[in-house]
């Protein structure tokens, strides 16, 4: 038995935040992984030593989707370290964690990141590093 992380991915739209996709619905995704080095990047869970970071966990947000209200709700009291980032911050915490694990078979690009993990094809639309901005992702772990 190990940890896992479970999240909703999130998009402003008219000034709210809106669910877009819960980790239930994704188990192929590459976020979806139990990768303890990114685990330690995102919120100081399950750290490996030497690989720490400053990103403690920031607790549910107070302007959460409906989405992901319900799917922390339906964890109940097994989830832990709740917190949220935007996709931006997400993203960079991967590549953090690329950087540390010399057991990843595939480094991805900070351009590719965001579809590797999520599926989530930022390129659609108009300008990709402004969209990227439109999106967080609320995360916790159970073990």
């Amino acid at each position: 038995m190990g940890c896992d992380i479970h999240f909703v991915v999130e998009k402003r739209v008219n000034g709210k935040w809106l669910g877009i996709m819960w980790s239930r619905h994704a188990e192929r995704l590459k976020a979806k992984q139990r990768n303890y080095y990114a685990f330690s990047q995102l919120a100081c869970v399950r750290g490996v030593p030497g690989t720490e970071t400053k990103r403690w966990p920031k607790f549910i947000p107070a302007d959460i989707s409906k989405l992901a209200l319900f799917a922390i709700a339906d964890d109940g009291t097994d989830g832990h370290s709740h917190s949220h980032l935007s996709l931006r911050e997400f993203r960079q915490a991967h590549l953090e964690a690329q950087e540390v694990d010399d057991c990843c078979e595939k480094k991805v690009s900070s351009e590719d990141m965001v579809e590797e993990l999520f599926g989530i094809a930022l390129s659609d639309e108009e300008d990709e590093e402004a969209a990227i901005d439109s999106y967080r992702v609320v995360f916790w772990f159970d073990n």
